[in-house]
């Protein structure tokens, strides 16, 4: 954990006809999730590789998280158990431009599902999820709620 990084390589998953960007891996390294502009319209979706062997597979877009959803689905963080996410949204029902919004599901090999606003972090202005703490009690985002882009920390017991 000293040393230096190596050159960078793509990870094999990112296609680089598309804007790609904000990966997030799980705790133990084998889910990928990164936001993502694959329809080719600017309009930003969450995607979703898991590991095979040393390699991601396949990405798949988290299309549960875009149905029903008239906005963009951008800037992801996951639990270290890869249970829980939280995205931003410019979806309809926010308090702001992007909102933080979360969804849970039971086993990482079913969808997430019971997309929830989380109003007492948004604001009107901006928000963007960028780590939630090991333990789930501490979600970091990015917020412009003070005419600037800032980082904040959010707590729960």
């Amino acid at each position: 954990v000293t040393g230096t990084f190596a050159n960078p390589n793509p990870t094999g998953v990112a296609n680089p006809s598309f804007g790609e960007f904000s990966p997030v891996v799980t705790g133990d390294g084998n889910e990928l999730f990164y936001t993502s502009d694959q329809n080719g319209v600017n309009k930003p979706r969450l995607y979703h590789a898991t590991r095979s062997g040393a390699e991601f597979g396949n990405p798949q877009k988290l299309q549960e998280l875009a149905d029903g959803s008239d906005g963009d689905e951008e800037a992801i963080t996951v639990s270290k158990d890869g249970l829980t996410i939280f995205f931003g949204s410019t979806r309809s029902g926010g308090l702001g431009d992007l909102d933080i919004w979360t969804a849970h599901r039971a086993s990482r090999s079913e969808k997430f599902t019971g997309i929830t606003h989380v109003n007492n972090v948004s604001s009107s202005a901006i928000e963007w999820p960028s780590y939630v703490s090991a333990d789930g009690c501490r979600l970091y985002f990015g917020s412009e709620r003070d005419g600037n882009g800032n980082l904040w920390v959010a707590s729960r017991p």
